[in-house]
């Protein structure tokens, strides 16, 4: 198995295969709890193709993507600066998406995004990365725990007209 973790570039390729990504990983993830109509809505304006195109273009935007056997298998966004979701008094990256097509579960690409977000907040100088997790998606919950991620807060995440809640989890950066 070919593994390949990429760094997202703005060109009109790289933003069609990354709006694709996108969609389908959010609406396979969120489809049993949330209207389709509320998920589309969300998308077409969070992601569109002019939205992805200005953040692939804002250096404090960082988006991945993982390549298995030339298929691409998931993707992670990383905010870093005045770019986070939420402000902390210490410097921190945050990792805002990170989701991976069901076929390519259980094969460590979350383990290496990770891996990827830490040398990154390091590099940024960072003494913390984090992650909003939606407090009903149990197995990732439990997955960032196992690595080293400790709970600190919860915030609300507006998905269309609804009202979501997220478990803020941090890591000490060393």
């Amino acid at each position: 198995m070919e593994v390949q973790l990429k760094r997202v570039t703005n060109n009109p390729v790289n933003v069609k295969i990354l709006q694709k990504i996108i969609h389908q990983t959010f609406i396979n993830t969120y489809q049993k709890d949330t209207a389709k109509s509320e998920l589309q809505t969300y998308l077409d304006r969070e992601y569109n193709v002019s939205q992805i195109q200005k953040q692939l273009d804002d250096p404090n935007c960082q988006f991945y993507v993982c390549i298995v056997d030339r298929q691409v298998a998931s993707y992670m966004k990383l905010n870093l600066g005045n770019k986070q979701t939420e402000a902390f008094p210490t410097a921190s990256v945050e990792v805002e998406k990170l989701y991976i097509y069901p076929e390519f579960k259980r094969l460590g690409l979350g383990t290496k995004f990770l891996k990827k977000a830490e040398r990154v907040a390091k590099q940024a100088e960072a003494k913390m990365l984090w992650i909003g997790v939606w407090e009903e998606n149990e197995k990732a919950i439990k997955f960032y725990r196992k690595l080293g991620f400790k709970y600190l807060k919860t915030h609300e995440f507006r998905l269309g007209s609804e009202i979501q809640r997220d478990l803020i989890l941090a890591k000490r950066i060393q």
